[in-house]
């Protein structure tokens, strides 16, 4: 639903993987950026009993499927039920991490559907514009700017800095190249932008 806001807020964790994966099992997920992909960790906790583990099929009206899963009609009279989060699993917009899922690129690059109206996102999480693969992705769904870290924050860093650029923003006016900090974390990372 990210189409839906002008300033969208993502925090939490975040890090850059799968940089020596083979390029053509990356071109086989359908991945736009062939290095490595930038990933937001969910926070939500990985439940591999929900996901569906036969398959099932829904009537003509679309009703029929178990929770969580949508009717995907293949004929007049009748369809399969689909497990949204088990296909993005399986076609590489999400990753199951030690506990939680992890979103890609791609997951935005799929379910962002409508153009987002010249929004303003904030990627909260380390290493969010580390190479450009997510923030293009919203950039691409009509975010007007992407603004993350460069590598890696601390929790406390980030959150002061986040803060203050959401302030800046929205009680003291400033354009979002005045509100984003010059600063840099003592781990490294500091706050990039992409975008107008």
């Amino acid at each position: 639903e990210v189409a839906s806001y002008g300033f969208v807020a993502i925090t939490g964790h975040g890090d850059v993987l799968f940089e020596g994966m083979d390029q053509a099992a990356k071109a086989a997920l359908g991945w736009e950026h062939t290095g490595a992909q930038e990933v937001v960790w969910s926070g939500e906790p990985v439940n591999c009993d929900a996901l569906s583990s036969s398959p099932a099929s829904c009537n003509q009206a679309g009703s029929g499927c178990p929770k969580g899963e949508t009717c995907v009609k293949t004929s007049k009279e009748s369809g399969i039920c689909v497990d949204q989060t088990q296909a993005d699993i399986m076609t590489g917009r999400v990753v199951i991490g030690d506990s939680t899922y992890g979103a890609l690129p791609a997951l935005f690059a799929r379910h962002v559907t409508e153009l987002m109206p010249q929004s303003i996102v904030y990627l909260g999480t380390c290493r969010s514009t580390h190479n450009g693969s997510l923030a293009v992705q919203l950039w691409g769904a009509g975010a007007q700017a992407v603004v993350g870290y460069s590598d890696y924050v601390s929790q406390e860093w980030a959150a002061k800095v986040g803060a203050e650029l959401v302030t800046g923003l929205i009680s003291e006016g400033k354009s979002l190249l005045q509100a984003i900090t010059a600063e840099t974390d003592g781990l490294g990372g500091r706050m990039r932008m992409l975008g107008n």
